[in-house]
């Protein structure tokens, strides 16, 4: 039984909430708006999220259906024979490009699940632990024994045609470099990628191709002890671009000459240095963490930085309505 929550955006500006109880996983549910134009919709199943499903109707965004669980959304229809419909089918699977997902809401235990579908565990060494974070928990990384924690090799993460990573974080202290994600070798032939906080309190993004490496910093936008920053980076192949980014604006970018070639065997470190030192581990709360095999744009990383983790996160069915539409259809 799932309290879902859907939220429609009238022409007049105002935003209706409507909750829906969900008894089995295979069912549709009509909604009637007789007297209104529906421009928007959007969908949630964590009750706490409801507010957020309201503000993102009420947003202006363009019209389409976001869903907050372990599947995706795809097609759309329009019902000739009677009231025009909206609608949209999961068809489960992780979403498109998103290679790893960390809530780290577990709480307990020693393992973290990789809510994107892909199955790539996540393994707290060394006396990880948890707190509470950004949403619901984070994982701690706070006891000065090198804790950090390990996700097993895969060539999932070989993302030498672009990549994004995204996570909350909350230092415990500044003027020490704190690793967020890293994967990389110095071997001659090989490379990688990190995003970390140097000694300096700037948010740090690099590619690295055999002894050397290039990287984008964050300007004079330091990143604090004490609070919560949303912190990303990005790598765009086409332009051979790295960027920072810090509360979901852009505060540096650089052109790079290397690309971040990278060998299956390699396993990445959340919260630790990417060679096999796993040194310079960060102190403080790592949560919500995202990794892409693709360039997110702004807009999508402020929507990540407004929507934690939970199950796959998709937006994958987007369209507007016409002045006739009077009723959506969602099927899951």
């Amino acid at each position: 039984m799932i309290n879902s929550f859907i939220a429609l955006r009238k022409e007049n500006g105002y935003a209706l909430l409507l909750s829906i109880l969900v008894l089995s996983t295979m069912l549709t549910i009509g909604l009637t708006v007789t007297s209104v134009i529906t421009t928007q919709v959007r969908l949630t199943r964590r009750v706490f999220d409801a507010m957020k499903a309201l503000a993102a109707a009420d947003s202006g965004i363009e019209a389409g259906l976001y869903a907050d669980f372990n599947g995706t959304f795809t097609g759309s229809s329009i019902d000739e024979s009677g009231p025009p419909k909206y609608t949209v089918t999961k068809t489960g699977g992780p979403a498109t490009n998103l290679v790893a997902a960390y809530a780290f809401d577990e709480g307990s235990g020693a393992t973290t699940d990789d809510n994107s579908g892909n199955d790539h565990t996540g393994s707290l060494l060394n006396g990880a632990g948890w707190a509470a974070g950004h949403s619901v928990n984070a994982v701690s990384l706070n006891d000065g024994t090198q804790d950090y924690v390990r996700v097993g090799a895969s060539a999932d993460f070989d993302l030498n045609s672009g990549w994004t990573i995204e996570a909350w974080i909350k230092r415990s202290s500044t003027g020490s470099q704190d690793d967020i994600v890293e994967r990389y070798s110095w071997d001659l032939g090989y490379g990688g990628y990190a995003m970390r906080v140097g000694n300096d309190n700037l948010l740090y993004a690099y590619n690295v191709q055999g002894e050397g490496f290039d990287w984008c910093e964050s300007g004079t936008t330091t990143i604090d002890a004490g609070a919560w920053y949303h912190v990303a980076a990005t790598f765009d192949s086409a332009t051979d671009t790295l960027t920072c980014y810090v509360g979901g604006e852009v505060k540096g970018t650089k052109t790079t000459t290397r690309n971040p070639i990278a060998d299956s065997t390699f396993t990445l470190k959340i919260g630790a240095q990417g060679d096999g030192s796993a040194g310079n581990t960060f102190n403080g709360l790592i949560d919500d963490l995202r990794i892409w095999s693709s360039v997110r744009s702004q807009t999508d990383i402020q929507f990540d930085m407004n929507n934690a983790v939970s199950g796959t996160t998709t937006l994958k069915s987007v369209g507007s309505f016409g002045k006739a539409q009077r009723s959506v259809e969602v099927n899951y």
